[in-house]
């Protein structure tokens, strides 16, 4: 009789086991470092299973280093800049995995080295890497020569901008100058050229309180373009930011009082990374503290520029937003932890604790695996789902009463 009942709630936790979910979400995660002057590898790791597994080490030779790396989760596209210090003449290569399809990679030299970062133009079935110099633009393909296009004839304005945080080594801006009739112009040295973009003349009254002469490109994308610059006079401790949505063809501005902020852009959110500037904490009494220290906060603003949702939420200050996907769940880091947590409304579901390993110190680039396609703007409305947390309790709830009955049935067989 013992011996029965110990197969029988053998049988019961097996059910409850097998009723229990598993996190069938998978995230791809890239470790590496960027302008560090020397040889470091970067690697592409899949979270799975709840285990982070190496799927592929681009292994940076001796004399080289990694200039930059970017990520364009829209196509599972990975870009790594290298320069080759090893000849007197030094050599510029780019790298380029597609994580999402078998992690295939290209390699191609490039005649120079990226100026501003590095940038990219996306086509359907093209990637053209921009090495712009005054005078010439260098338009590189993958397996095809490099062409060069005079400055004033390249549209910089198709020119690919993710944004970046401060815990990257490198980031991708272009710079812009203003002009008193609302043009802009991107500056190359001396040498300025005019996009096809302008400010409207609603925003002329507010021109004479920024720096006319600097202005910066952070993010630009089929959905969004945005331009950061610093205010003057009475307004030199803030910075303004210009917003051009392109469906609606709508222009808005908004001061920052924490002008150092950083946005990346996923598909049609854009999360901004609130940067603050802090005293420094010194341990001499004989030296002045400086308060010229920014320090990247926990503080992350949420914006999707097609519904106009708006949220901001707490995060440990050593975090990084990778990834949202087009059910509103976000990947993101904080310290050496992956979380995963889902926009609901105007906040952030409970975050769900992924993994905890070290080398995640060293991520900076992340995105879900399933996003295989790009986000289509149109087709993303605001979602309601179950806490995966009310999930397991459920799970747990049934497995319980499922002991419960096995039980009354063994004690029935007993009398």
């Amino acid at each position: 009789m013992i011996l029965n009942m110990s197969k029988l709630m053998v049988l019961a936790f097996l059910s409850m086991m097998a009723l229990t979910p598993v996190d069938a979400k998978e995230a791809f995660v890239v470790s590496g470092l960027e302008n560090t002057g020397f040889a470091a590898s970067v690697i592409i790791w899949k979270y799975q299973n709840k285990v982070l597994v190496k799927k592929r080490e681009i292994e940076i030779k001796q004399h080289t280093y990694t200039r930059m790396i970017e990520l364009w989760r829209d196509r599972g596209l990975l870009g790594i800049w290298v320069d080759d210090l090893s000849t007197k003449q030094n050599k510029f290569e780019f790298i380029l995995l597609n994580i999402l399809e078998g992690i295939k990679v290209n390699r191609i030299n490039l005649p120079a080295p990226p100026v501003f970062g590095g940038s990219i133009r996306l086509g359907k079935d093209s990637v053209e890497i921009i090495t712009p110099s005054v005078e010439k633009v260098l338009v590189s393909k993958i397996k095809e020569q490099t062409k060069e296009v005079l400055n004033h004839d390249f549209q910089w304005d198709t020119v690919l901008i993710n944004g970046s945080t401060l815990q990257r080594g490198a980031s991708v801006n272009l710079f812009l100058v203003f002009e008193e009739n609302g043009s802009l112009f991107y500056r190359f040295g001396s040498k300025k050229y005019k996009s096809n973009i302008a400010l409207p003349e609603k925003f002329m009254s507010i021109l004479p309180m920024i720096n006319m002469n600097w202005g910066v490109v952070s993010i630009n994308n089929p959905y969004v373009y945005m331009i950061g610059t610093m205010g003057v006079g009475e307004h030199e401790q803030q910075g303004i930011n210009f917003i051009y949505y392109k469906k609606a063809g709508e222009w808005e501005y908004a001061w920052d009082e924490y002008p150092a902020s950083s946005s990346r852009s996923f598909g049609t959110w854009v999360v901004t990374q609130v940067v603050v500037k802090r005293k420094e904490e010194l341990q001499d009494e004989n030296k002045s503290p400086r308060e010229n220290r920014y320090v990247v906060s926990g503080t992350h603003h949420f914006h999707n520029v097609i519904d106009q949702r708006r949220l901001t939420t707490e995060l440990k200050e050593d975090s990084e937003v990778f990834d949202i996907d087009d059910e509103g769940w976000v990947l993101y880091r904080a310290g050496a932890t992956l979380y995963k947590a889902q926009i609901q409304k105007n906040h952030l579901s409970t975050p769900i604790k992924l993994i905890t390993d070290p080398i995640l110190r060293t991520v900076h680039w992340g995105l879900w695996a399933e996003d295989e396609k790009p986000v289509k703007a149109e087709s993303l409305q605001p979602t309601q789902s179950n806490n995966e947390n009310e999930n397991i309790w459920l799970f747990a709830l049934l497995g319980v009463l499922l002991i419960g009955v096995t039980a009354y049935f063994v004690r029935r067989k007993r009398k």
